[in-house]
């Protein structure tokens, strides 16, 4: 919804011959607004390729409050700042450019699909959260001529791996939350384990790097058939990383004492969950 709205703007000021000056300033505070209005998101950010907002990147060199860099390309981010209000940083040319770390860029501008990044942790209002950015392409006649992104904040998610063991398995499972590199997302058995890279000592499944790296749907027992295991999730609608690993754990017992959530047709398991 964010990505359109940018493009309706862009597209409404040339319609119009809208200063451009009003042009990125209302994309600017579309970005502070979205920020500050909802609380799910830490950063918003949009980049264009050079002179592919308005053509007159010339006149901003450095003109941060139209959200400018030092060539007068558009980057603005705008993020929650210790204060709880939504603060701007100019995003620079370095740190576009920078090939070993700008896949945050590179991937939906050259994929022109929607990617998902690895979590990260950063500073929210004062306190330390892990942040996955979700970045979309801006297309303009099958080109695309920039990105947006948001950096949602993945700690909601903790509590809903907690209902979720709560509600289907009464609070008998091991339920989980990996991202494609290995993060811990979310964890109801050590929630201060949250944004470390999975151990061999976790007791998570052995095989789960594999796991992540195929995305392909695994149920099955572990080696020593006391527990059952299942996951993934792909994420159809990115590019890359296009997989997160959710995996519960149950041991025999459970399941035995609930037959009807478990059928099998040719040796091969299907599960049955129930809300």
């Amino acid at each position: 919804m964010l990505a359109q709205s940018v493009l309706f703007l862009k597209y409404n000021a040339e319609e119009n011959y809208t200063n451009s000056a009003e042009l990125r300033g209302s994309i600017t505070e579309l970005l502070r607004r979205s920020v500050n209005e909802f609380a799910n998101i830490h950063g918003a950010f949009v980049v264009f390729e050079p002179d592919a907002l308005d053509g007159e990147d010339g006149n901003y060199a450095d003109a941060a409050y139209v959200g400018a860099n030092a060539t007068g390309r558009f980057s603005p981010y705008w993020y929650r700042g210790d204060s709880g209000e939504a603060e701007q940083r100019i995003i620079s040319e370095a740190k576009i450019g920078d090939k070993a770390s700008n896949a945050w860029y590179t991937c939906s501008l050259n994929g022109r699909e929607s990617c998902v990044q690895d979590p990260v942790f950063s500073t929210d209002n004062g306190q330390k959260v892990l942040l996955s950015s979700i970045t979309i392409p801006l297309i303009v006649k099958g080109k695309a001529v920039g990105v947006m992104g948001i950096d949602v904040k993945l700690d909601s998610l903790q509590s809903v791996i907690n209902t979720v063991d709560e509600n289907l398995f009464n609070a008998s499972g091991k339920v989980s939350l990996v991202s494609q590199n290995g993060t811990v997302v979310a964890w109801d058995q050590a929630s201060d384990r949250v944004g470390s890279t999975v151990m061999p000592g976790d007791g998570l499944p052995a095989t789960l790097t594999d796991w992540l790296r195929q995305g392909t749907q695994v149920v099955g027992w572990s080696q020593d058939q006391s527990w059952l295991t299942a996951l993934t999730i792909r994420l159809n609608w990115v590019r890359q990383p296009g997989v997160w690993l959710f995996n519960y754990r149950l041991k025999k017992c459970w399941w035995k004492q609930r037959p009807w959530i478990m059928r099998f047709k040719n040796s091969e398991m299907n599960l049955l969950l129930f809300s």
